[in-house]
């Protein structure tokens, strides 16, 4: 799968990973702007099971 999405990136070496550099970083800040807290109801994240 990695060699299919490496070889439809465009240019040679430094622009492939240039532009994958940017899409996982433009993948990242979807998820926590907009993904994780779409889905954080579905999840108990407000309570902890550390206790003193």
């Amino acid at each position: 799968m990695y060699s299919w999405i490496w070889s439809k990136l465009p240019g040679g070496r430094i622009a492939k990973t240039f532009v994958a550099a940017v899409i996982l970083a433009g993948l990242a800040f979807f998820m926590f702007t907009i993904g994780f807290p779409a889905i954080e109801h579905y999840f108990n994240v407000d309570q902890t099971t550390i206790t003193e």
